[in-house]
């Protein structure tokens, strides 16, 4: 498995797409002792064997929102199409979703797919850049500290960053690559399966 390696000099590549429809056509029903979790409201989603419940949701809230405000150009959220607005109405309403909240969860459903996924994969990510990310997220107001939570949840989410951009930075004509990405997106739902509770 070759090694992947990120500079300091990140290339830019504008891309909106959308998943909630795709990974719509993936979910299962609700059935079992976990209807009794979301007849609770305590589960939101399943990635594979991790149940994401409410305070998992949480989490995954604050951690992506402390990437996005220390990297506000990561090719994972324009490649997802998480925006910061969705991220903070979600967090408003956990308890009564609407139709813009369902589709933040899909994105995040998504989002952790790739987090996962990546986490398997041989990613080397420079000091230099962890560093640069720290710096980043002190300089925007992202984090009161840097504690080794953070720094781990940042690494987590620049693995993903990385790989994205080796698969997709060469790909220069728009179509190819939202066609490139739309494979990639489909060979990702079908090894990981998922589950949504609502």
């Amino acid at each position: 498995m070759r090694l992947i390696a990120i500079t300091t000099a990140f290339i830019l590549i504008s891309s909106s797409q959308l998943f909630a429809q795709e990974l719509s056509e993936n979910k299962t029903p609700v059935a079992g002792p976990m209807r009794v979790l979301v007849e609770s409201g305590k589960a939101f989603f399943r990635v594979d064997t991790k149940v994401f419940f409410k305070s998992d949701v949480i989490k995954l809230l604050a951690k992506t929102s402390e990437f996005r405000c220390s990297y506000a150009d990561a090719m994972i959220f324009k490649m997802v199409g998480v925006k910061h607005q969705d991220l903070s109405l979600l967090k408003k309403n956990l308890d009564n979703l609407g139709p813009s909240n369902k589709k933040t969860i899909f994105d995040l459903l998504f989002l952790s797919k790739l987090i996962k996924y990546s986490s398997g994969q041989k990613v080397l990510i420079k000091t230099e850049t962890i560093n640069l990310l720290k710096q980043a997220a002190i300089k925007n107001g992202c984090v009161k500290k840097i504690g080794r939570a953070t720094v781990s949840s940042l690494k987590r989410f620049m693995h993903a960053e990385v790989l994205i951009r080796s698969r997709f930075v060469a790909e220069k004509d728009p179509k190819s690559l939202q066609e490139a990405m739309k494979a990639f997106r489909s060979s990702l739902n079908a090894q990981i399966p998922h589950q949504v509770y609502f």
